[in-house]
């Protein structure tokens, strides 16, 4: 009795399925077919592509995009050395940033060092350092966050 409700479930499944056909068009060029009686699939691999899927009742469009790399040019700044500290704050990098950025500072002497971030109408809107620090060279990263961990 099994064995025909496998057959039946899969009959089925065949019926359901066999009036749906699926094209994919790649936008970079190339793809490759891949081809049997039962089905067709075109494929690309490591470029954009989309494609659409119909039956008598629905159009779906299926597509995956590859994300450009996100190029940068870094200015070269030199590190403080460890020797010869003077109390500086450096060029956040990068910037402007995507995720998050890294802020560097150097303490000649031991002070409180206060690091606060600011909106475009002044308003203190992420603390990032608000303590007493010894003589050294410090990084901090931000993520875009205000103080209540929303992006700003």
């Amino acid at each position: 009795m099994s064995k025909l409700k496998i057959f039946l479930y899969l009959l089925f499944i065949s019926y359901a399925f066999s009036q749906y056909y699926c094209d994919w068009y790649t936008i970079n060029s190339d793809g490759k077919n891949l081809t049997n009686t039962n089905y067709q699939a075109k494929n690309s691999l490591s470029q954009n592509a989309i494609s659409y899927l119909t039956n008598p009742n629905y159009l779906g469009f299926i597509g995956f995009w590859i994300r450009e790399p996100q190029v940068s040019i870094k200015e070269k700044e030199e590190l403080p050395n460890p020797h010869q500290l003077e109390t500086k704050l450096y060029n956040p990098f990068p910037n402007p940033f995507f995720h998050k950025t890294r802020i560097l500072f150097s303490l000649k002497n031991q002070s409180n060092v206060k690091l606060f971030i600011y909106d475009r109408m002044g308003r203190i809107i992420k603390i990032l350092i608000n303590e007493n620090k010894k003589p050294g060279i410090y990084s901090v990263n931000w993520q875009g966050e205000n103080n209540f961990q929303q992006k700003v």
